[in-house]
């Protein structure tokens, strides 16, 4: 009942665009590496050869499990080959804000970067990496106040901090309302699938949003949870977030972004290499389509981007696959219907956040 509603909702939002003039066409060019922002902002930085460099070094040695990730161009997107080369990773403390589906998913055991954590206790003593809890549909406002709260009632070294998703916003606010008790103690932000200016879902699909929230994860098997609005569709907005970053302190924190990419070539044969879209993420990734190639199912990549910061990668991978480890649901039986629906969760995340980190230690 529950995708039959979903399926009306998005088939009406469709019609609506439709109509307000010609047949909505996908486009059929890809524009990789342009960031959207304020004119005045500055440039951004281009690090992904750099990044590149240090990702295939770490992608060689983390191994964990035993087996080989292979060819490093196969995650995320260059231009041309690099040679394999890392500095080592010092020791660093980093907090993570996810995004909307964060409250719902780590009841099961799903947090962001959460394999990352596991790896950096086993194997990187002085890297410790916590979780901040805010609220997933709040205001990113409202968040950054969660955030003030966390920063101040844990003490400890300055850190990195990561946000992921709607995580990305809730940080940038966080730096503008607290200078002193957050941004001071900043080494870095890194936004990963961020959407730093906005997403285009809550424009199109408005409270249709929360409908088809509640229908995905109903349909990967995890236990659900009713999400209410509390703000947080207008602080996904691009209007709302284009209007914040036009008083952005560009440059008070360096800030490091990665954007996700996910693709799917329904005619191709080649298994894997062919879709790297969930099945339960196709719908909004169709969606976005009619915008933009370089989008990830939630944020087209030329969102993703923090204006004046360092533009790290392009992850080959869809919105979820790139932070959240479905493989550590809790439960066997809700983690075997949860990959099902989530089937192309299969994604280097520690390398990728171990390869930004010493990154970042190097600069």
């Amino acid at each position: 009942m529950h995708s039959r509603r979903w399926t009306a909702a998005l088939s009406g939002a469709l019609l609506m665009l439709a109509s307000c003039g010609p047949n909505i066409r996908p486009v059929e060019y890809r524009l990789p590496a342009i960031a959207t922002g304020p004119i005045a902002h500055g440039t951004v930085k281009d690090g992904r050869k750099n990044f590149g460099a240090v990702f295939r070094a770490t992608l060689d040695h983390l191994n964990d499990t035993g087996g080989k990730w292979g060819d490093y161009r196969k995650y995320i997107e260059l231009d041309d080959d690099v040679t394999a080369s890392a500095s080592e990773l010092k020791p660093v403390r980093i907090l993570v804000v996810a995004g909307v589906f964060s409250e719902c998913l780590e009841a099961s055991g799903v947090k962001a970067f959460l394999d990352a954590k596991k790896h950096f206790d086993a194997h990187h003593k002085g890297v410790s990496l916590e979780h901040v809890t805010v609220s997933g549909f709040g205001t990113s406002d409202h968040n950054a106040d969660e955030i003030q709260k966390y920063v101040t009632t844990h003490p400890g070294d300055n850190f990195v901090a990561v946000g992921y998703s709607k995580g990305a916003g809730d940080w940038m606010q966080a730096i503008v309302k607290y200078p002193d008790d957050v941004a001071h103690k900043m080494l870095a932000l890194v936004t990963i699938a961020g959407s730093v200016g906005g997403s285009r879902l809550p424009d199109l699909l408005g409270k249709d949003l929360i409908h088809w929230a509640e229908a995905t994860l109903r349909d990967t098997g995890l236990p659900g949870c009713h999400v209410a609005d509390g703000g947080g569709l207008t602080s996904l907005s691009r209007l709302d977030r284009q209007t914040f970053l036009r008083t952005y302190p560009v440059g008070r924190v360096p800030a490091y972004s990665v954007a996700a990419v996910a693709s799917w070539n329904p005619k191709a044969t080649d298994g894997e290499k062919d879709r790297t879209i969930s099945k339960v993420l196709q719908i909004p990734w169709k969606l976005l389509r009619s915008y933009s190639l370089d989008e990830d199912s939630q944020v087209i990549a030329d969102d993703a981007v923090v204006p004046g910061g360092t533009f790290v990668a392009i992850a080959r991978a869809d919105h979820w696959a790139v932070a959240l480890p479905f493989e550590e649901t809790t439960d066997p039986k809700a983690r075997r219907r949860a990959l099902e629906a989530v089937d192309r969760n299969v994604y280097p995340r520690t390398a990728l956040l171990e390869a930004i980190l010493r990154m970042i230690g190097s600069a």
